[in-house]
This record gives structure tokens, sequence and C-alpha cells, in this order.
């Protein structure tokens, strides 16, 4: 979960990921803070546990309101964006149902709000990292439409069109929730053998640059499970392209630190799938794994804007 609490020219953000033992069932939430000028300079971060298995949120939300009201720059933060994996109701402020982080139907923009008596801007953590790239990163001047596939712990897709985001209901962009019906992963879902976590713990390393340092290295397995995911990565490009037709496809998350490695494997398997045809140029985020955290802080300056012209 990434929370972003914006001021006149900070930015707050807190971002949810997961650690622990790889395989582990047992795997520790973490938030990441990070305190970002009007320029997207990190001027400060820090990351603290948060509570496990906390299904109603309201553990969640009450550690990151005493972090907040802890830190320094508390007078001066004018708004705050939160975004959030899974299914999100933007307008009521409410998640609806995320694996990732065992919630569903959980008020978060509500009791965050009334605790700092705030504005706040709630949305979903890929389509905000989509109207980051969109508006400021790899897909800014890309006429059309542009798709963000963040490749991380879990896996998902948004779109933009002309740097707007598009917004459909259900599971739209649900991608990695895929399951896989034959072959060796049957039963699996899509995110479960081909997001940089998957990849991890199958190979039982830290994380995804340690997996891909193995690949480089030749090791069978590592080989083995990196072309795994490679084959389902390329069918998920392939579907998005048939679909939607995006002019620019811009990868993001934590497997996008090995962009070397991942996007010529990518366009040449996408290439091979969809024939005849214009294919989308695959490129890595130009805010990388922070997409989603600087999408956070363009919502709640939206938020702002918004209400000076009120």
């Amino acid at each position: 979960m990434i929370l972003t609490i914006h001021a006149p020219s900070r930015v707050l953000s807190f971002c949810r990921h997961e650690s622990g033992a790889p395989g582990s069932r047992c795997r520790r939430h973490n938030d990441k803070g990070l305190l970002v000028d009007a320029d997207d300079t990190v001027l400060e971060q820090w990351t603290e546990q948060t509570p496990r298995d906390d299904r109603t949120g309201e553990q969640t939300i009450a550690t990151i309101v005493s972090r907040i009201e802890a830190s320094r720059w508390r007078t001066g933060i004018e708004a705050i964006g939160i975004v959030v994996p899974g299914l999100v109701d933007e307008d009521k402020g409410i998640c609806r149902q995320s694996v990732n982080l065992g919630w569903k139907d959980v008020a978060v923009a509500g009791p965050l709000g009334d605790a700092l008596r705030l504005p706040i801007a709630f949305g979903h953590d890929v389509r905000a990292g989509a109207l980051a790239e969109a508006r400021t990163g790899a897909s800014a001047r890309t006429p059309g439409v542009a798709a963000f596939l963040p490749i991380g712990t879990g896996l998902a897709a948004a779109y933009t069109h002309n740097g707007e985001v598009l917004t459909f209901g259900g599971l739209a962009g649900e991608v990695g929730q895929i399951r896989l019906l034959q072959g060796p992963h049957a039963g699996s879902t899509i995110e479960d053998i081909a997001s940089a976590g998957a990849i991890a713990r199958r190979l039982g390393v830290p994380n995804a640059r340690r997996a891909t340092d193995l690949v480089r290295a030749g090791d069978p397995a590592a080989v083995a499970v990196w072309n795994d995911a490679l084959v389902i990565l390329a069918d998920v490009i392939a579907w998005i392209t048939v679909t939607v037709g995006p002019e620019l496809v811009v990868i993001g998350g934590g497997l996008s630190a090995s962009a070397d490695l991942l996007l010529p494997a990518l366009t040449q398997g996408l290439a091979a799938r969809v024939a005849d045809a214009p294919l989308p140029t695959i490129v890595k985020a130009a805010h990388g794994v922070s997409a989603g955290a600087v999408g956070a802080a363009q919502l709640a300056a939206d938020v702002l804007r918004k209400g000076a012209r009120q």
C-alpha cells in the first residue's frame, strides 16, 4: 500500500510491501515512508513494520496516523493521497478486495480523513503508477493508448489514453489473477509464476534482483524459472496488444530493474505471438518502483487544485 501526503512543497509517502523468508506463508508487511519535495527528490525515508493479519485495516490506519502525527512535517501537510492494490471504489474510498493485503470491503479514505482532518485522494496503486508515467514518465508524450504493467509482488495492468487514466469496473486490469488451466503450472495464477515476487520465491532467494543475477550466471534452475515467467509475460502482453492496441507498454515494478535482460526477451516473445500487426514498443518505467507513490502524490495535488477552484 502506498500513502502519499502532499504538502506545499513536500510529499510524504508510505509504500506497503512484503518481507520475510522466501516462500514463507507468514510474511511481514512493511510501510516504506518517503519524504519527497516538489521535484520528486527524496528528502527522507524510513521503513517500519505494520500489523499482521489486519483484515479490518484499523491497525494499519492507526499506525499510519501515528507516523504522520509524529512527523516534523505534520503542520505542512495539506492533503493525502493513498492508493492500494486490488479492487477499489475510488469514489467511496473503499478497498473492495485486496488479496495482497487480505482486505475485503475495508473503508480507508473515511477513517484516515477523519483521524487527520485532511482531504483524501484515494485510488488504485497500478492506475496511480500509470498516471505518473503518463504525466511525467515513460509514456508522457505518447499519443493514443499506453499500457502500464508493473511486475513486482503482484502483477496487474492499467491503461491511459492521451495521458488520462482509463477506469473500468470489476476485475479490469487484474491480469495476475487469471488462473492457468493447462501445462506444468495448472492451478496457479499468473502472478504465482510470473511476478517478481514469485520468481524469487520459486528460487528461494531474497528478491528478483538476486534471481536475475543467477540467470545471468547461467544457473539452470534460475534459467528455467525465468523462462517460465517470460512465456507467461509475453502471453499477457500479447493479450493486451490485441485487445487494447497500445502504442507503448511500460514495464514497472521490481523486475524492471533488470530491463536489459527482460525487455528484449519480451519484445521477441510478443513478435512471435502477434503476426502481421503493429506492435507496441516495450520500455522501462521512468519512475521505477516509485511510480505508484508519484501517482498518489499527483492524485493528492489534483484534490488540492480542485478544492482551490471551488
